[in-house]
């Protein structure tokens, strides 16, 4: 364990003797410059990370940054950062004569989540140059960023937009502040390699006018390697591809530069049952000739992996079975819609067979008392209420005969029986009618 701790410090020493003013992977979250959001473990107590922004390897210039970096329980994240600043000659072949250096506190918060969606907000760059003891207001820059979280298979992919001002709206490689506000957007791919070190990740963002390209990759669960470039559609203009000292450019604003990083975690100290040294919560490799009986940092590591995964299966069937009910949810709503239209239908049918039965039973009762007008005008209502119905025919049919209009009657008598071929009595009188057979006709 004391290895452990002296490779600590001289990581920490190391950063602070050898680191522009956001250099990227030191600030708060996986992206480069960007403000983003980083994956939290309970078992991490805060991490270390230096990085270095290189314009011209060939003359050294460069710029370096070293911070320590912390996620609170409650979405909160501070951040800590010294920044060695290069004073840049106009003379692109001049050495550097002079360097700067700031100190820098950025905060961030999750304010609000949703699903896979959320909101962060923070301010970043709250910066003291040295010999100086004001914050520069014009530096400081406020944010608001949203992100949307999605897993595909192996892949885990973290989308995010905002707007942010200050720094983050404009950071020169000269240092030269320019007043404005910038939109930015970036993506962070999680891919399936060096899981048991927590994965590699792709880095994709733009932010203020910068298109900066980047990858990571664990070596250690504790170790992570960075290495991207900055302003990357500038390349073929930068001090980067050159091949002697006198074919250097004087740097611009927008100059790319090769940007390499280290980030080192440091986990929680807890004390053991039987021993009141504290000991490493990440259960590293027991040094030769020492027992424990922990698991390796590895197993725990694949077990997390696998909850993480079986968790993530669960989330998607039970979003699948949310799915599958509201279909059955919506087909419920409309077979109950389809019986209430049923049901009324029915009534209404109902209602309508009622008063066809009534405008019957009186057609009937003026025929037998020769009240043919009458009986003729009831018969008409119960057409008009149903003209699909035989019998309402028939009765038409027989009204007309006995009025004497054999070839109404005929008529009618035609349009009951083709409603319903089967109307014997109508097909008898038909017949009937057919051999002058008929003498006195009705339908009952």
């Amino acid at each position: 364990m004391r290895l452990n701790k002296y490779i600590y410090l001289i990581f920490i020493v190391s950063g602070i003797l050898l680191s522009n003013s956001r250099v990227s992977f030191t600030r708060t979250g996986d992206m480069m410059r960007m403000p983003s959001r980083a994956q939290h473990s309970e078992n991490k107590l805060f991490s270390i990370s230096m990085g270095s922004e290189i314009l011209n390897p060939l003359m050294a210039e460069a710029s370096s940054a070293f911070s320590i970096n912390k996620i609170f329980s409650n979405n909160t994240e501070l951040s800590l950062s010294w920044t060695q600043l290069n004073t840049l000659s106009n003379n692109a072949t001049a050495l550097r004569t002079a360097t700067a250096s700031e100190i820098g506190f950025h905060f961030q918060r999750k304010i609000y989540e949703y699903g896979h969606f959320d909101v962060m907000a923070g301010i970043q760059d709250i910066l003291i140059k040295s010999g100086e003891r004001v914050v520069h207001l014009d530096n400081i820059s406020p944010f608001i960023l949203f992100s949307s979280n999605q897993q595909y298979d192996d892949y885990n992919l973290i989308l995010q937009f905002g707007i942010g001002s200050g720094k983050i709206g404009y950071d020169s490689q000269r240092n030269v502040l320019v007043k404005k506000a910038s939109p930015m957007g970036g993506m962070v791919l999680y891919l399936p390699y060096f899981i048991e070190n927590g994965g590699a990740r792709f880095m994709v963002e733009y932010i203020g006018s910068a298109l900066n390209l980047g990858f990571s990759v664990p070596f250690s669960p504790q170790y992570q390697f960075h290495f991207g470039i900055t302003n990357f559609p500038y390349l073929s203009e930068s001090n980067l591809l050159i091949s002697d000292e006198s074919e250097a450019k004087v740097v611009a604003a927008n100059s790319s530069a090769l940007s390499l990083g280290l980030t080192i975690d440091i986990p929680r100290l807890s004390t053991a049952n039987n021993n009141n040294n504290p000991i490493l919560t990440n259960n590293a490799p027991p040094l030769l000739g020492e027992a424990t009986n922990q698991p390796s940092e590895v197993e725990t590591n694949k077990k997390i992996l696998h909850y993480q995964d079986t968790i993530k299966i669960c989330i998607q069937e039970i979003r699948n079975l949310s799915s599958e009910n509201q279909l059955l949810q919506q087909e419920l709503s409309l077979l109950v819609d389809s019986t209430r239209t049923m049901f009324l239908t029915t009534q209404i049918e109902r209602s309508a067979q009622n008063r066809i039965l009534r405008h019957l039973t009186r057609t009937l009762r003026f025929y037998y008392n020769d009240q043919l007008r009458e009986a003729l005008n009831e018969v008409e209502k119960a057409i008009d209420l149903n003209p699909n119905l035989a019998l309402s025919y028939a009765r038409k049919g027989s009204i007309y005969y006995k009025m004497g209009d054999i070839e109404r009657a005929t008529m009618n008598w035609n349009i009951a029986l083709k409603l319903d071929p089967e109307f014997e009595e109508i097909q008898a009188m038909l017949n009937a009618t057919k051999n002058q057979q008929l003498e006195s006709v009705q339908v009952n």
